[in-house]
């Protein structure tokens, strides 16, 4: 076999861009740096490419096996998996995060698989995040389920794999959603395809659910090559979309090969080892079918020419237009079984056997059991009149044929019995390969019958089960409560003989999955909670979880787990429930570790559900300052994370406490946090809602506010990213008498704080909200009028912007008026009005974002409307350069109460529009352009997201703030005070080299000179770092560096000044990145002040003083590059002398990668 060699394998970062900086030192510094690296490139370019390419040419049996069978595990890229995600921590599994591991779109309709993202997405339907991130960034396979007259197919095909072990499991997150129906007018299947057939191994419910859902999927053993297909399909009209994510292969590899496989373990011809118990099981444990060689003293029937010696009134059939699709003998839908029928338990009946004293009796088969929880299916005997069932099955356990042993002790002769029954549902039950062990002996050779065969007729039965009250408990002491055991793996729940509880007991399945069992259907609940009373001794595989499912989305919650305990005492634990509006049954999952220690343990003793309704809370108002606890409000125990109670720099007393949720593990990315209040019942026809909230951080997530009433919850208000390190406090109308509020906070950030304090409820109207980004509707603005404002989401590319301001994103909402002559005239006027606002305002600022965009457009007009309907003009606009949001900002001052006012005057354009979003109006004097201090936000600074070049935010704090990094500045420049505030990126937050916060001024005109005033600070706990700070000009001539810091440390605050010169219109990008080396940097930026067409008067600086950073720092790095090139040429040349000699080739210039020609449209 043939791998590419281990050799020197030297790894290449993304080159990072080296502007030109203010120094002339580090600017030579930087581009000899530059010329090192590109010499060094085109020197190793070969033998990067040889080591690091994913190319295999060693034996095709090798390849996609599920097995790393070379050193770099090249035999195993772009399978559908790749070998590991850091994402998910998986091996064999792909997150799409970086491509689409192979996986292929083989639609023969426009309707097609494409790999895609929340943040460029345009359908209501459309997952809110991805699986494996949680947020609007990560990467996913979509399947868009836009209108069409017909049905159509979207097929997405897996690359060629092999060899797939009995044990294979392919685990898929799936998303199913229809925004206008409970169902979605389609399915999503899985298919395996041979070289000679295909067959479905999985089919969804058409239930409509806007979230993640797993399936695990079994193929069976499949030697040999074989495809995986993902089909979506779509009904006619259909508006629902199909989404897959985070595919992974577990247990699929055969077994690996051992010198010594022991005493107990069978040695099979391949050199591997498996278990006894696999030995004449059925099934090819080994890989090469020697586990079932030298079985001919066993008795099996496979059913693939006629029933044995067994008796039967069930029906024998084959994979053909039926369910299963495959038979277990030969995982194909040729091969036949017994399948149960649809209403009745009728039975399977063996001839009579008499036990051999000497040798052990008992019966292997394997049963398939899916469609529906009303299947049935017990084994027994029958003996001298008298009839014992040895094993009982209940429920479905998906679409995988699953082995089970029942043993037999008895001296008189017997019969064994299957029975089973589908009991009226469109579930299926079957049975296939019936093994009798050496110890059964058959009594009657001719096949006559001792005892006859008998059916009983059952009671057809509906599938929807009635639900039992939830106030109940479970005690395990005595039975089993009715749960019901669904385990189909190598543990399972059940009572031991020497015990009083339930336990994960050893079982006869062959599949390596945890042990499940489901306690009966309960009625939906108020807030409630589970005590339980359990005993974990275990390493650390071993878990104990439980969760809730809900049967009608097919979804599952976690609500507690514990891992890897090893505990000798019994413990009590108090589990919140939450409310459950629908029916839902409990679910205990376990498993104990496989490890060689004997007396690992997994029990529960008793489960009892009660409420947790704390009625004094709930006669609480939702009034609440948090230092005496939670008042009326509770964690929903249906979301990810719960809020967590602060202590320190809250907004009460600085000193008290607050809720908060703080994302700083990247594993809790897409997780919900949620606080609910009590039921709550308005005095007034008009109540106020208002609070504090805090939301800082370079990837800040989402804070909603939703209100539920009638069990529909409604968002009413909402905020994402950072809006720097203080408190803010809100209005928000409520309108029903009677509701619930919801506080949802969304990890879709990696690296944030969000926190609220202060809530109050009063029985007033709220005042006009000064801060309005049309997420949650329109913040008291309305339109009247022949012509019309209206909220505008671009889902179907209507007129209007491509995307909104506030989340850049095709389904962020922004007020729009269509201005083409077909719907407002020449001259004609639409108006959109604010609330009333309460007087005076001495000095304040409207600031908002609009866009126009077509041809002519028309002219925006913001106004003051005060008393007597006198209006005045704060700003007109009717020439800006469309296709892009602007900011537009006048200031403000009366006497009187006033409404703002948007006027959109008709130019008789075409396809135009004038847009507006992000309005705020602040009590403070609007700054100039591209200037601020940052004590009021980042001012006509803004933050902004570009796939693969700016995924994080400048944030803002002052030198007060216990929340600042360590290393932050204690003071800010323009008051030199610990009060003051400044904008900041810790590098430390930032999780991957190379990855950048833009902070981006508003457009500046065309200048022939003007003066660029900034201060800046670099500071480093250790003065070691490679973190970047540069300076951007961006306009018609693309992305210009004009400035910039690599490596530098000041510790204190420094001014620069730049004179800056355009032709055209232009903006300014200050661009904060993360270096090569793990030490981190807090760059902070301070005091900018923008002079348009002034000169700036610089000081010549005095001899000796440089802005070069620390001399020796720069050329001890300089000496460490070159021992490393040093030591990398001499490992190259003694690897190149070790190779055998090949013909020479000529290299392409051409194929050198990693330096890339961008350019950018201002």
């Amino acid at each position: 076999m043939s791998c590419a060699p281990p050799g020197v394998k030297v790894h290449f970062a993304s080159p990072e861009r080296s502007p030109p900086l203010s120094s002339e030192f580090s600017r030579d510094y930087i581009m000899w740096s530059v010329d090192i690296s590109l010499l060094f490139l085109v020197f190793f370019g070969s033998a990067l490419r040889s080591s690091s390419s994913s190319s295999y040419d060693g034996p095709a049996e090798k390849r996609c096996n599920f097995i790393c069978d070379c050193w770099d595990c090249a035999d195993e890229r772009d399978c559908g998996y790749h070998r590991y995600s850091p994402a998910l921590g998986r091996p064999l599994s792909c997150d799409f995060e970086h491509d689409d591991c192979g996986w292929k779109d083989i639609s023969t309709s426009d309707y097609r698989w494409v790999r895609d993202r929340r943040s460029s997405a345009m359908g209501r339907s459309r997952p809110h995040a991805d699986h494996t991130l949680g947020n609007r960034w990560g990467w996913f396979m979509m399947a868009e389920g836009r209108s069409g007259k017909s049905a159509a197919f979207a097929r997405l095909q897996s690359p060629v794999v092999r060899d797939a072990a009995a044990t294979c499991e392919i685990h898929i997150y799936y998303h199913m959603y229809s925004a206008d129906s409970p169902e979605v007018n389609g399915t999503l299947s899985v298919h395996l395809a041979d070289s000679t057939q295909t067959y479905t191994l999985w089919e969804s419910k058409q239930s409509s659910a806007k979230l993640w859902r797993r399936v695990v999927v079994f193929t069976g053993r499949i030697p040999g090559e074989f495809q995986v297909f993902i089909t979506a399909s779509r009904g006619a009209l259909s508006q629902g979309d199909f989404a897959v994510d985070d595919l992974e292969f577990r247990h699929c590899s055969l077994q690996g090969l051992q010198t010594d496989c022991g005493v107990e373990r069978f040695s099979c011809m391949r050199g591997s080892c498996v278990e006894p118990d696999s030995r004449c099981d059925g099934t090819d444990d080994c890989g090469d079918n020697s586990d079932e060689a030298g079985c001919d003293m066993f008795q099996a029937c496979s059913f693939e020419s006629d029933l044995c010696t067994w008796n039967s009134s069930w029906g024998r059939v084959n994979g053909y237009n039926t369910t299963p699709e495959r038979d277990h003998t030969t995982n194909r839908p040729s091969g036949f079984f017994l399948r149960a029928p649809q209403n009745g338990a009728q039975r399977v009946e063996s001839p009579v056997l008499q036990t051999d004293d000497t040798l052990l009796c008992y019966l292997v088969f394997y049963y398939y059991m899916d469609g529906s929880s009303a299947g049935s299916l017990s084994v027994g005997y029958h003996s001298a009149g008298k009839e014992q069932v040895a094993l009982k099955l209940q429920g479905q356990r998906g679409a995988s044929w699953v082995r089970e042993r029942v043993s037999f002790n008895q001296s008189a002769s017997f019969q064994i019995f299957i029975e089973g029954s589908a009991n009226g549902t469109v579930g299926s039950v079957a049975v296939d390969d019936l093994i009798l062990s050496p110890g059964c002996k058959v009594q009657n050779e001719s096949g006559g019958w001792g005892i006859s065969s008998h059916r009983r007729d059952g009671v057809i039965t509906s599938e929807t089960q009635a639900c039992q009250d939830a106030a109940v408990t479970y005690d395990f002491r005595s039975s089993d409560g009715g749960w019901s055991d669904v385990s189909i793996g190598t543990s399972k729940w059940g009572r031991p003989t020497t015990g009083s509880f339930l336990a994960v007991l050893k079982a006869e399945g062959n599949l390596k999955t945890h042990a499940e069992t489901h306690s009966p259907l309960l009625c939906p609940l108020e807030p409630s909670c589970v005590n339980m009373t359990y005993y974990l001794h275990t390493g650390p595989a071993g878990f104990l979880a439980l969760l809730v499912w809900d049967p009608q989305l097919d979804a599952h919650s976690n609500v507690w787990q514990s891992h890897g305990d090893r505990s000798n005492t019994w413990k009590s634990v108090l589990i919140p429930l939450g409310e459950r509006p629908q029916a839902f049954q409990l679910v205990l999952a376990g498993a104990v570790d496989p490890g060689p220690v004997g007396n690992w343990s997994a029990a529960v003793s008793e489960i009892r559900i009660l409420s947790c309704w704390n009625k004094s809370a709930a006669a609480e108002p939702a009034t609440c300052n948090f230092e005496a606890g939670l008042c009326g409000w509770y964690q929903d125990a249906t979301d990810d994370i719960d809020w967590k109670l602060g202590n320190s720099s809250d907004h009460t007393t600085g000193h008290g406490y607050y809720m908060f949720v703080s994302g700083e593990s990247r594993l809790d990315r897409g997780m919900k946090a949620r606080l609910v209040s009590y039921k709550q019942t308005a005095t007034s026809d008009t109540s106020c809602l208002s609070f504090h909230h805090r939301m800082f951080g370079p990837d800040t997530g989402t804070l909603n506010l939703l209100s539920r009433y009638d069990g529909v919850e409604e968002l009413i208000w909402t905020s994402t990213g950072t809006r720097g390190d203080r408190w803010h406090r809100e209005y928000v109308p409520l309108t029903n008498k009677t509701y619930q509020l919801v506080f949802e906070a969304v990890c879709d950030g990696s690296v944030g704080h969000i926190a609220i304090d202060d809530i109050t409820v009063t029985s007033r109207s709220c005042a006009a909200p000064t801060r309005c980004s049309f997420e949650a509707g329109t913040c008291g603005f309305s339109s009247q009028g022949t012509y019309r404002w209206s909220v505008h989401q671009n889902l179907n590319q209507q007129t209007g912007p491509s995307h909104d301001h506030t989340l850049q994103s095709f389904t962020g909402h922004c007020m729009v008026v269509d201005t083409g002559s077909g719907n407002l005239p020449r001259g004609g006027s639409a108006l959109l009005t604010s609330a009333v606002y309460s007087g005076p305002l001495d000095e304040g600022c409207l600031s908002f974002w609009y866009q126009m965009g077509g041809s002519d457009p028309g002219t925006l007009i913001a106004l003051i409307e005060e008393d007597a309907g006198n209006r005045r003009e704060l700003l007109r606009i009717s020439d800006a350069t469309p296709g892009s949001w602007r900011y537009g900002s006048a200031a403000l001052q009366t006497e009187k109460q006033w409404k703002l006012l948007f006027e959109a005057i008709g130019a008789g354009g075409e396809h135009s529009f004038i847009a507006v979003d992000d309005v705020h109006i602040s009590h403070h004097r609007c700054p100039q352009s591209a200037s601020c201090d940052f004590e009021g936000g980042s001012c006509s600074w803004t933050n902004v997201r570009l796939p693969l070049l700016d995924m994080y935010d400048w944030d803002w704090t002052n030198g007060a703030s216990i929340n600042r990094p360590h290393s932050a500045p204690a003071k800010d420049r323009s008051h030199d005070s610990t009060e003051g505030h400044y904008a900041f990126v810790d590098t430390g937050a930032l999780h991957a080299e190379g990855t950048s916060a833009w902070l981006v001024s508003d457009h500046l005109s065309a200048t022939t000179g003007s003066c660029f005033t900034f201060s800046y600070r670099t500071d480093s706990a250790d003065h070691f770092h490679l973190g970047e700070l540069v300076l951007y000009v961006s306009g018609a001539q693309g992305l210009r560096p004009v400035w910039g810091l690599h490596g530098y440390y000041s510790g204190v605050w420094q001014e620069e000044k730049l004179q800056l010169n355009s032709s055209t219109e232009y903006q300014l990008i200050f661009q904060a990145m993360k270096g090569r080396r793990l030490r981190s940097v807090v760059l902070s930026l301070d005091d900018l002040q923008y002079t348009p067409d002034t000169l700036c008067i610089i000081e010549e600086k005095q001899k000796g003083e440089t802005s070069s950073g620390p001399t020796w720092a720069i050329v001890l790095g300089v000496i460490a590059v070159l021992l490393c090139l040093l030591l990398l040429f001499f490992l190259y040349r003694r690897w190149r002398r070790s190779e055998p000699r090949s013909a020479p080739f000529q290299e392409d210039a051409e194929q050198i990668d990693g330096f890339d020609n961008v350019s950018y449209d201002s």
